[in-house]
């Protein structure tokens, strides 16, 4: 008895998470498949995919900059400012 009213209820619960699920995405990716579809109309695509991505395009590259000009900092300065070893290591 007990274990087809679980059976029940799981497959409920898996169907409104499902539905609640799509819900979710259609409102959140229509705008974006609209807006698509248009500049594909307007033989526009690239344009919209780079207007996308741009943000994250540019990010990412003044991270990689960034990055580059510290670690060539660190490098630089563990080449030339060589620290003497403390007294702990010279036993070793």
């Amino acid at each position: 008895m007990k274990n087809w009213k679980k059976t029940i209820i799981l497959g409920s619960t898996v169907l409104i998470v499902a539905v609640v699920a799509l819900m979710i995405l259609k409102i959140l990716f229509v705008d974006f498949v609209v807006d698509f579809w248009w500049f594909q109309s307007q033989q526009m695509t690239l344009y919209f995919l780079l207007r996308m991505l741009y943000r994250y395009i540019s990010f990412l590259l003044y991270v990689i900059f960034f990055f580059a000009i510290f670690y060539a900092n660190f490098w630089i300065a563990s080449k030339y400012l060589n620290p003497k070893k403390s007294s702990a290591y010279k036993n070793e």
